[in-house]
């Protein structure tokens, strides 16, 4: 990750719109239907919570290892993660 430019990060627009439906979409959709199915609210508000994490870096390990898309992975930890700091407080005070 530290060695791929940090231009090149922020430049995939893919990685944006991915980066929407892991830190926006998945979350609001499983607290949709947590309230659906008339899950407790803490434990939907949990999951939501849950959902709403970065990508975890293991995917880039695997990436590393079986030589396959190993910067493509690496842009998107890092821009989840840059994100989920706007995220994850923007979905605590919508739950």
């Amino acid at each position: 990750m530290a060695q791929v430019p940090i231009r090149r990060m922020f430049g995939n627009p893919a990685i944006y719109m991915m980066s929407f439906l892991r830190l926006f979409l998945v979350p609001l959709l499983i607290l949709f239907l947590s309230r659906l199915c008339s899950v407790d609210e803490t434990i939907a508000n949990i999951n939501v919570v849950l959902s709403a994490m970065p990508v975890a870096s293991y995917g880039t390990l695997f990436c590393i290892q079986y030589q396959k898309g190993e910067i493509i992975m690496a842009e998107g930890t890092f821009l989840t993660t840059l994100l989920s700091v706007i995220s994850i407080p923007l979905l605590t005070m919508f739950l």
